[in-house]
């Protein structure tokens, strides 16, 4: 059956229900019923009403929803480090962003040791570097909506446009009565022009209904995952609400749709729906007795143009997403009532000059872990490698990589696989989960761990056969795999100590490691080099956007991340705990297979006089040829290399 006729079917069975008293009821459907997890078809308005007031319904009288959890590497021949993403040309949302000695910067609030609540925003704060290479501030631009005080999320800059996504400050409370939503449904975005840097131009701001999920900014468009629930208790009265199951179910039919939607308001206060009833994706197997009760939102904004907003409207379950510089995939996973089995099923969007534009799905066994998800995916032309993770009885899990091909049908098809018939090794040993997947020169890059890291080599030049090349053992593990050149990869991560006495006691963690790797020969991975620091972490095991990288020469590279250690300071007869944080720079030198891996210095920060602690979490850094930045809090602290 073609997706026309789907459609007009499922039209005319929720038509044909409609207005009925006596009809049944909604019901939840099972947890191993993943029906609902398959291809998306666009309804006309009543269909999509009745199938969005059903799940309110349902979340009103169960509150069963699952929760949505999102999101959130380039090599270059600049003369500085360039912030690193996952893909070339996809942008993604940071506290910095550096340009030719410009420096825009996040300014938190949170890092200012203030007791004055009413005061507390975030800035907008731009430095810029001076021939003795110290960055002067030329502005510091308090981020407001109206009289509200905002607590920023992450910026964007394109040329002299800077794009920032903020939340009311005051309100970013936690909101138990729904586990799916559970923030303030408002953030704002904001559009300034900075073509004078002393004093950037407040152009466009909205406020959009939903929390914001993800983002992405690929050359002048800025896309925007966000989430929304209608709330029904502020629509109906207390004895609606406390009424009989039909009678509610009655209550939310009689509902206008136009208050269950979204809306942006802009600046000057004018309010328009951020999405259109009429063009609303559900589920195509989707039946008059089902519903879902959240919308996910894929928003796309152009910022010479900030006025204008495309939005793609998903009414279906959303867990994660993966951006390419062609296409957006969506991901949702559904457990089945024994509660270690899953289904996962992946929502291919085409990126076309008048939007998102939704191609195709593929379902999958299992899920894609919690650790950097949207990692596990990778497009290369038409096909779409993932890597899933299923479980047992005994929540043991299997890995298994999948490459899809986009054939031009609705069904993403899938030509090959790991393990297969040829190949059945497992990915991984037994009770070992994934750590980091990596993509680059046609080969993925997988580290699992449990007591060991074995670092794994899968050729996918022919998507058809994928080929398990080679595996190292090392104690340890990384969390991010960083591409140096073809024959070099950096594994960032943690340093173990193995149990000699008995394999079934945990590991000890012995601090922060960053190790080289020697790839050339991918049926025996090799590490090279490594550096650890002893009792510490760093941020980038966990947000690779903390990690800087600059190419000096074919011969020459460096690397600086933040590294935390907490000790106790005894004196005067008292215990006191220390945090230390600092920037620490390594250099590989000779970058072949005789590479050399060495840690050349670091910049430590003064030891703080208060109790007033800073995490490094969110330290950044930029290297140029000869000199580093080091942005710790609310301050860039300025270096030379030598």
């Amino acid at each position: 059956m073609n997706m026309k006729l789907i459609t007009l079917a499922l039209a005319l069975t929720l038509t044909g229900c409609g207005g009925d008293n006596e009809q049944s009821l909604p019901v939840e459907p099972l947890p191993n019923d993943n029906k609902n997890l398959n291809s998306l078809t666009v309804v006309d308005e009543h269909t999509f009403e009745r199938y969005l007031k059903n799940g309110l319904y349902l979340n009103q009288r169960v509150r069963s929803a699952a929760p949505v959890a999102f999101e959130n590497s380039t090599t270059n021949e600049r003369h500085h480090s360039m912030a690193i993403t996952q893909e070339e040309g996809v942008d993604e949302r940071d506290r910095f962003h550096y340009n030719d000695g410009d420096l825009y910067l996040i300014a938190k609030a949170d890092f200012e040791a203030s007791d004055d609540e009413a005061t507390r925003t975030d800035y907008l704060r731009i430095l810029q570097r001076q021939q003795d290479n110290s960055l002067a501030k030329l502005s510091d631009t308090p981020v407001m909506v109206g009289e509200q005080r905002q607590r920023i999320s992450g910026l964007y800059v394109n040329d002299d446009k800077v794009s920032i996504l903020s939340t009311n400050y005051a309100s970013l409370r936690a909101d138990f009565q729904d586990a799916f939503f559970p923030y303030e449904q408002k953030f704002s975005l904001s559009f300034y022009y900075a073509k004078q840097l002393s004093s950037p131009h407040l152009n466009q701001q909205y406020t959009i209904d939903g929390h914001l999920l993800s983002s992405r900014q690929i050359d002048n468009k800025l896309y925007l995952i966000s989430s929304f629930s209608p709330k029904v208790e502020p629509l109906l009265t207390e004895a609606q609400l406390a009424g009989s199951d039909r009678a509610l179910y009655q209550s939310i039919l009689d509902l206008s749709v136009a208050d269950l939607l979204p809306a942006v308001v802009d600046a000057q206060g004018n309010k328009r729906p951020l999405t259109d009833a009429k063009q609303c994706w559900i589920p195509s197997r989707a039946t008059h007795l089902e519903g879902h009760h959240g919308l996910v939102m894929l928003s796309v904004i152009d910022t010479n143009d900030p006025q204008n907003i495309k939005t793609t409207c998903v009414n279906a379950q959303g867990n994660g997403l993966y951006v390419s510089k062609s296409a957006v995939y969506m991901y949702a996973t559904q457990t089945h009532r024994n509660g270690y089995d899953a289904d996962s099923v992946i929502y291919k969007f085409d990126i076309t000059a008048a939007g998102l534009n939704y191609r195709a799905h593929a379902l999958i066994r299992g899920n894609f872990g919690f650790r950097n998800r949207h990692m596990r995916f990778n497009e290369q032309g038409n096909n779409l490698t993932v890597i899933s993770t299923s479980f047992d009885k005994n929540y043991a899990p299997t890995h298994q990589l999948s490459v899809f091909e986009d054939d031009g049908s609705t069904v993403l098809k899938k030509i090959g696989q790991l393990p297969n018939e040829q190949q059945q090794q497992p990915l991984g040993k037994p009770n070992e989960d994934i750590y980091a997947v990596r993509y680059f020169n046609n080969k993925a890059y997988i580290v699992t761990f449990m007591q060991i890291d074995p670092l794994y080599v899968i050729d996918l030049q022919n998507p058809q056969q994928p080929q398990l090349q080679g595996a190292l053992e090392i104690p340890g593990y990384s969390a991010y795999l960083h591409p140096i050149s073809d024959d070099l990869l950096i594994g960032i991560g943690q340093d173990v100590s193995l149990s000699e006495d008995d394999d079934e006691l945990p590991v000890i963690a012995q601090g922060a490691q960053v190790s080289l790797f020697d790839i050339s020969e991918p049926t025996r991975p090799l590490r090279i080099g490594h550096v650890s620091y002893p009792s510490s972490y760093t941020p980038v095991e966990f947000d690779y956007h903390a990690l800087s990288y600059l190419k000096i020469d074919n011969d020459t590279h460096r690397l600086a991340l933040p590294i935390e250690q907490w000790r106790v300071n005894e004196q005067n007869g008292e215990s006191r705990w220390i945090l230390d944080s600092s920037l620490q720079l390594l250099e590989i030198s000779n970058a072949s297979t005789s590479a050399t891996l060495s840690s050349v210095g670091e910049m430590v920060i003064p030891q703080q006089s208060t109790n007033y602690f800073i995490s490094s979490f969110e330290d950044r850094s930029i290297l140029l040829s000869d000199n580093i930045f080091y942005i710790h809090a609310n301050s860039a602290y300025q270096a030379m290399w030598d």
